[in-house]
């Protein structure tokens, strides 16, 4: 029979996780009219076994360390280096407790530092999750931005955005060699969707702008987990090309809001969960 063994669908499988916010390491800062910058991070795990996530900017201004405590769902983020001068600052991030298995955190390898620095700056947390299927599984990464700002005297914490950033899946679609002939060779049905931020330049005061550009495409062709591939009709050769979904490849802009502090959408999101559910 002609069917993809299980060792190939694993290594398509891992060859497609590559969580999409690492393409957007630019060389240098993206900066906005205000002063405000959009940092790359070098981010790197410590300990063996690994016990914590350390991400710095390149020059030094900005450090912090993501903890995993053994005899504890609650992540600890460590502040160590804040303006370029050392810090002992320490959250429990509750919320990003999770019970979910195959689900682990690290640092976002980007940071917002604001020109105004006396309205703190944010850093961001990516939860990846992954999950197997017979034949196939699905990956997906979740943004949780924080926002780090001081209030009486203290550095205190919010959350401010958290938003789908990266999805992927291989779903099977043949089950037997006539499947495979309906299929023309191409049993699985394939999904990606892949995102990037960019700051809006054109802002010249106040908290930045963030621009949030996706990409979805699916194979072969215009595919949906919510139907059953068996059941449509048998594919032409015309039907194997990797098409973009118009609906998951949008554009948003995010604007700070003073009164909630969290970031709003000048749009609703579509639900993307063909991509970004596990």
């Amino acid at each position: 029979m002609k069917l993809k063994n299980t060792a190939l669908t694993l290594l398509m499988l891992a060859q497609s996780f590559t969580p999409l916010l690492a393409a957007t390491k630019d060389t240098l800062s993206d900066v906005d009219k205000a002063g405000n910058k959009l940092k790359n991070m070098s981010v790197a795990p410590q300990g063996s076994p690994e016990a914590s996530v350390q991400g710095c900017t390149s020059d030094k201004e900005f450090c912090s360390e993501l903890i995993y405590q053994k005899d504890s769902s609650l992540p600890i983020l460590k502040i160590t280096q804040i303006h370029g001068k050392e810090s002992n600052v320490s959250f429990e991030l509750k919320e990003l407790t999770s019970e979910l298995m195959n689900t682990t955190l690290t640092l976002w390898p980007r940071m917002l530092y604001l020109a105004d620095t006396t309205q703190g700056m944010m850093i961001g947390i990516e939860e990846d999750s992954h999950t197997m299927y017979s034949g196939g599984g699905a990956n997906s990464s979740i943004l949780h931005l924080f926002h780090l700002y001081p209030k009486n005297n203290e550095m205190n914490i919010r959350e401010t955005l958290t938003v789908s950033t990266y999805g992927s899946a291989l779903i099977r679609a043949c089950f037997s060699e006539r499947d495979y002939k309906q299929r023309r060779g191409a049993c699985h049905d394939e999904y990606e969707f892949k995102s990037q931020f960019h700051l809006d330049k054109r802002v010249d005061a106040g908290f930045p702008k963030l621009i949030f550009q996706t990409h979805a495409t699916s194979f072969p062709g215009p595919v949906s987990r919510l139907t059953d591939s068996l059941a449509s009709l048998p594919l032409k050769k015309k039907d194997l090309v990797k098409v973009v979904d118009p609906e998951c490849t949008f554009r948003r802009i995010f604007s700070f809001d003073l009164a909630t502090g969290v970031y709003i959408p000048n749009k609703e999101l579509p639900t993307c969960e063909n991509y970004t559910v596990p």
